[in-house]
């Protein structure tokens, strides 16, 4: 008889009581010192240094209280996805704003990352992706005309070639900085709307979708797990 112990993970609940100003969370990001940016509903984003919280919001400059993504650039600025007020960066005494007005595509933004020549990227709903040059403040814009598979853009991923990765409620996008090139159901995703990605260790691609997990095999086919399989559920974000 084979025998095997499952881990056991013990967690410790933070909410209101433990410092955060709201208690609905849309995303949490690790910088490169091991702090925790935690974007909240409607309270701005907080940063946990392990023991406290300190929170930012529109009376310390941020564009709007709901934050729905965050990034930290090469630079060590960190920038914040807002619903329905464009962006931020933070510098770690400012924050620096920018929106439509400036020259982003849709104030709501879903998605931020950073290429190879350290320019941002965003992720918008609406207004497909936005491209921000670092050295002129330039935006560029890109959507389903230029060969995008939707302008609701809610995730991106920069893999280990620079190939842009792009999540769409269209399908699968990928940019090679000259063509885009989509994958969808047809292909054999789980559904059209890819809600986050990640590549690991072994350069593998997963795509989290509203009904399914997909696995990209050698990038040539989808292997897509489901509730079936033993996922919790099949909405994957």
């Amino acid at each position: 008889m084979l025998l095997t112990t499952a881990q056991q993970y013990n967690f410790t609940r933070y909410s209101i009581e433990e410092g955060l100003p709201r208690a609905g969370v849309y995303c949490v990001y690790e910088d490169t010192e091991g702090f925790l940016w935690i974007g909240v509903d409607g309270g701005g984003v907080c940063v946990f240094d392990g023991h406290d919280f300190t929170t930012y919001d529109t009376e310390d400059g941020l564009s709007a209280n709901t934050v729905r993504t965050v990034f930290q650039d090469h630079s060590g600025n960190m920038w914040f996805g807002t619903q329905g007020r464009g962006v931020s960066k933070f510098d770690g005494k400012t924050f620096t704003n920018y929106d439509i007005h400036d020259g982003l595509t849709n104030n709501i933004v879903r998605a931020i990352a950073q290429d190879e020549s350290g320019n941002i990227w965003f992720g918008t709903l609406g207004g497909g992706v936005c491209l921000f040059n670092t050295k002129t403040g330039e935006f560029t814009s890109y959507h389903q005309e230029d060969g995008l598979g939707h302008d609701n853009v809610r995730a991106l991923l920069f893999d280990k070639e620079g190939n842009m990765w792009i999540g769409t409620d269209g399908g699968l996008t990928v940019y090679d900085g000259n063509t885009f090139r989509n994958y969808t159901k047809e292909d054999g995703l789980p559904h059209n709307r890819i809600l986050t990605m990640f590549q690991d260790r072994d350069n593998n691609l997963w795509f989290g979708t509203q009904d399914g997990l997909a696995y990209f095999k050698e990038r040539k086919r989808f292997i897509v797990y489901t509730a079936e399989d033993g996922l919790v559920q099949n909405r994957i974000r």
